[in-house]
């Protein structure tokens, strides 16, 4: 495929290269694209950063607290000549919002510095919304960007000092039997702009002392609410606080007083309700009016201020049921009639520890607190039994006892494990019946059981057993703890639990007996449940399980440092010496990470031949390395060899590239290397990439991409974009492949990029001689374009010019040539006369003085780096001279600078030639786009040409079909040469 892009592109027809000046404007500014949405940002560091690009989208808005704002100002290089301004102006304009109406919509200046001293201070007059946009003004007093009376600003910044208002509406209470007490909170929030922080509520049981989460709502202006479902340690007086925080960092909050009582929430004061309605029982808290007074909330209807919860089979919505337990509820067998009054509550486990002490709970009625006022002073008589509870002669015994009120009593558990335990909590003194009970738990007094299957006879320094485990009560097995003695003595010592880890899911247990010394040991295990039961601990004359011998010797492994460089990416060997009658496969080599951590770079899944050496691929990118071998006995203890650590090889050295070196941008640099002796035998299966980096945290950039190993290249410099005056630092990096597999990467030597120098005042001396050139030039070409005067190159045979007039002629451009020549020697920064003395021998002969023109740009260039139009011809040059790559490096310089029709032009030809079609067509694309009299005669570049070089782009790609259709489209247009050379790839 590359020769036959070659053959083709080396028919291509070289369009005409213009040279000329072309003057560049702005983009459009400020513009907000398709789709832009206003963003809000919180002002946190007292400073604003104001940037103008050559496109922006809608300004940003950016809040704070504090009137004063230090404002910093930017503009893209694209926009201005940084180099010439001397000041920056600050503008502001006043929203409608912000009170002042006088000032709303008008500009006005605020401050102004240079841009060494910047910031400039803003302040506010209040709060309110200010548009800001800035101006510069260059050191001839020159003003750009002055805003114009309906020019929207570049961002606004909001003076915010107020803190959101929030307003408690309501709070009503409600309790359905087997639901969890639920309380609507109700609230209004007014504020300017809410940020991101949510509106978060909490409450607080000792006045404001500490506070617990209750929820947070997205933060919004208006009326909003939360449902909180009340804890159960909510007993008492309480205080919810509304709380909130806005964009600008104000913040506030709204606290509201309310109690609980009687299983319900009810207001601080008196002037809250309660009302019954079937199952349930609901309460409201004051609302507060408009002025916020406090209204009464309604007891008798359910109007806005109350809500009356429905019982369960209602339609109303209510909480989501919880599974807290069945107070409340019918149980099965159960009328409304025959339920009692104060119930039991489930407890969270029906599985209790003997011995242990338990507290279990109840909750009383509402409505039979308000039948019977002293119910909650009863006293309530906790009792469990071992017997079914239905049974008559059932024996019950006395758990505990508290009062009502108390809503619970501490149960100490019995000593046994058994199942179908009842308890039954009896009111004494009651008005109405009231004895409930609960049925179904069981107690675990008992220590599970374990055993072991097997131990093998001698172990390593782990060892992995089986276990077979019991637990004779409800609970389960949940650790074993183990033992261990020499053999022989009497004693039993315990092993730390960290060592002992018991893995539940596949009933096997680990031990590390890394930490005891090698000896014949017996071992003894002991099981614990979930509730901390745990079996008798072995004494002197407990038997043991099983019987282990103890081997902590790992197998005996010597490696020897290779004597040959460690080549980064490529192998290297390592000498073994081992017992390969203890050792077991697999031997693993590692290599340390830069952060400590070994990783896995070869694995032998057989020991046959390790002796012979083991071959090991040096990882890539590191400069030193360290290595270990590991292999382990058939009892799993390890051993492992280290090497090194020692500095890694590059795979490559650059030989012609010097640490600290000073290159000029776009000089032609050659770049070799030389190969490392264990690379060079391999250079024939090896590829080489080659991407440069500007400073530090560049980006890398292509420069080669299929290099032979054994080969160098010509590089023409890029512009380090340094600016003026200053050095950029470069990097290159180049990376070999054997096929697709990246075996080594280099860096070489630091180097630097000259600056193009400052930009210094032209002599008056000078000056008046490029006046003179000039004035003689205009006469030259006055003369020359006179009728019958035609062009001034050697074919000017027929024109009906005289000998008289080429004379003429010739002395005119002698002299011109001079006054230009005398301009550079009284001052060689004067770029005018040098960019005007290359056009002038341009349009005398521009290949008989094509290295004179390209020099004279040059000079112009090294004075004035951001002279377009001379980066421009210098490309052109470049092209007309076949040095492709230079062109493309100062072209794409010529359009970070002015990005015109004529440099995506050139750049597309140079892109060509160097048999990058897809990127050639972009940039001819890309012309036609920017040329503004494309479809007329006053185009700035050749645009049959441009049509031309992108049907072509596609033939070189093979695309022919899509080739021909952009031929047929712009057939007209296309130069009758070139319709010849692209008809003979079309044509079948």
């Amino acid at each position: 495929m590359e020769s036959v892009m070659s053959a083709r592109a080396s028919r291509l027809v070289v369009a005409v290269l213009v040279l000329a000046f072309v003057v560049g404007g702005f983009s459009c500014r400020n513009v907000p694209p398709p789709g832009s949405v206003q963003r809000a940002w919180p002002v946190n560091d007292g400073s604003l950063s104001l940037v103008a690009s050559p496109v922006a989208g809608a300004p940003d808005f950016y809040h704070g607290r504090d009137p004063k704002v230090a404002v910093r100002i930017a503009f893209d290089p694209s926009l201005v000549e940084l180099r010439r301004v001397s000041r920056f102006k600050l503008w502001v304009r006043v929203d409608a919002d912000s009170g002042d109406a006088g000032s709303s919509g008008m500009w006005a200046q605020v401050g102004e510095t240079t841009p060494q001293e910047q910031p400039i201070h803003f302040e506010a007059p209040g709060d309110g919304r200010y548009g800001l946009r800035a101006s510069v003004v260059y050191e001839n007093g020159q003003e750009l960007f002055r805003p114009l009376e309906l020019e929207e600003p570049q961002l606004w910044y909001v003076v915010d000092r107020t803190a959101p208002r929030l307003t408690w509406n309501d709070a009503i209470g409600k309790r359905l039997f087997a639901q969890k007490p639920t309380l609507e909170l109700a609230w209004t929030a007014d504020d300017r702009q809410f940020g991101r922080e949510p509106v978060r509520l909490s409450y607080s049981l000792d006045g404001g002392g500490s506070w617990k989460p209750i929820g947070q709502r997205d933060a919004r202006s208006g009326a909003d609410h939360l449902s909180w479902i009340v804890p159960r340690e909510v007993s008492g007086a309480v205080r919810v606080r509304v709380s909130a925080t806005d964009l600008a960092g104000n913040s506030s909050h709204d606290d509201l007083e309310l109690r609980y009582s009687r299983g319900v929430v009810l207001p601080a004061g008196d002037g809250g309700a309660v009302v019954e309605g079937r199952d349930a029982t609901v309460a409201s808290a004051p609302r507060k009016d408009g002025a916020g007074d406090t209204v009464a909330a309604d007891a008798e209807t359910d109007g806005p201020g109350l809500q009356v919860a429905s019982g369960p089979s209602g339609d109303a919505a209510g909480p989501d049921p919880v599974d807290e337990g069945t107070g409340g509820e019918t149980r099965p067998g159960e009328d409304e009639a025959s339920r009692a009054p104060v119930r039991l509550l489930p407890p969270e486990t029906t599985c209790l520890r003997g011995g242990g002490e338990f507290v279990v709970r109840w909750e009383a009625e509402a409505a039979a607190i308000d039948r019977d006022p002293e119910l909650l002073d009863r006293v309530g008589l906790l009792e469990y039994s071992f017997d079914t509870p239905e049974s008559e002669d059932a024996e019950w015994m006395l758990a505990g006892e508290a009062a009502v009120g108390a809503m619970g009593a501490a149960w100490l558990v019995p000593q046994s494990t058994d199942d179908g335990i009842s308890l039954r909590l009896v009111v004494v003194g009651a008005e109405e019946r009231s004895v409930d009970t609960i049925a179904g738990l069981s107690i675990d007094a008992a220590a599970p059981i374990v055993a072991c299957t097997e131990i093998p006879e001698q172990v390593g320094g782990h060892l992995s057993l089986a276990i077979q485990g019991e637990d004779v009560g409800c609970s389960h097995l949940d650790a074993v703890l183990g033992f261990v003695r020499r053999k022989g003595e009497d004693l039993w010592t315990p092993m730390d639990e960290s060592a002992v880890v018991w893995k539940g899911e596949n009933s096997a247990l680990e031990l590390d007996l890394r930490q005891l010394p090698e000896a014949t040991y017996d071992v003894f295990l002991v099981g614990r449940d979930a509730h901390g039961n745990t079996a008798a601990t072995p004494g002197v004359a407990t038997p043991a399980m099983g019987s282990f011998s103890l081997d902590k010797t790992p197998p005996a492994i010597v490696a020897q440092d290779p004597v040959t460089d460690w080549v980064g990416g490529f192998e290297t060997s390592i000498g073994l010496e081992l017992d390969a009658a203890d050792a077991r496969p697999p031997l693993v080599v590692e290599a340390r990470e830069p952060d400590g951590e070994w990783r896995e770079i070869r694995r032998l899944a057989s020991l046959v031949g390790a002796r012979d050496g083991i071959g090991v691929v040096v990882p890539v990118g590191v400069r030193e390395l360290e290595m270990r071998v590991r292999v382990t006995d058939a009892l799993g203890n390890q051993s492992t060899v280290t090497l090194g650590p020692r500095d890694v090889v590059p795979p490559l050295v650059f030989t012609t590239i010097e640490d600290g070196a000073t290159l000029r941008p776009f000089s032609k640099e050659t770049v070799a290397w030389t190969l490392h002796a264990a690379v060079a035998a391999l250079r024939d299966e090896l590829l080489v990439r080659v991407a440069y980096r500007l400073g530090a945290a560049g980006e890398w950039k292509r420069v080669h991409e299929r290099l032979p190993a054994d080969d160098g290249f010509e590089w023409v410099l890029p512009d380090g974009d340094g600016g003026a005056g200053r050095e950029t630092q470069v990097l290159l990096r180049a990376r070999l492949y054997r096929g697709t597999e990246l075996v080594g990467e280099v860096l070489s030597p630091s180097f630097g990029i000259a600056g193009f120098p400052e930009l210094v005042a032209v002599s008056e001396a000078s000056m008046k001689a490029y006046a003179k050139g000039k004035d003689i030039e205009a006469a030259y070409r006055r003369r020359r374009d006179e009728p019958g005067g035609g062009s001034s190159s050697a074919a000017a045979a027929g024109s009906g010019r005289s000998s008289a007039d080429d004379a003429e002629m010739g002395q005119l451009a002698r002299e011109a040539r001079d006054a230009y020549h005398e301009a550079l020697e009284l001052d060689p920064n004067n770029h005018h006369a040098s960019y005007a003395f290359a056009m002038l021998l341009n349009d005398l002969d521009a290949t008989a003085n094509a290295g004179e023109i390209a020099s004279q740009l040059e000079k112009t260039i090294e004075v004035q780096p951001g002279h377009a139009s001379a980066l421009i011809n210098l490309g052109a040059v470049a092209i007309r001279s076949g040095d492709f790559e230079r062109a493309r490096s100062v072209l794409e310089r010529a359009i970070r600078v002015n990005d015109s029709p004529l440099a995506r032009f050139n750049l597309g030809l140079s892109l060509m030639f160097l048999e990058k079609p897809a990127e050639a067509r972009a940039q001819f694309e890309r012309a036609l786009q920017l040329d503004p009299g494309v479809s007329g005669a006053d185009a700035a570049i050749p645009v049959g040409d441009a049509w031309f070089y992108t049907a072509y782009s596609y033939v070189l790609e093979g695309e022919l079909g899509t080739a021909r259709a952009v031929y047929r489209e712009h057939e007209a247009l296309i130069p009758a040469e070139l319709k010849a050379v692209i008809e003979q790839e079309l044509t079948p």
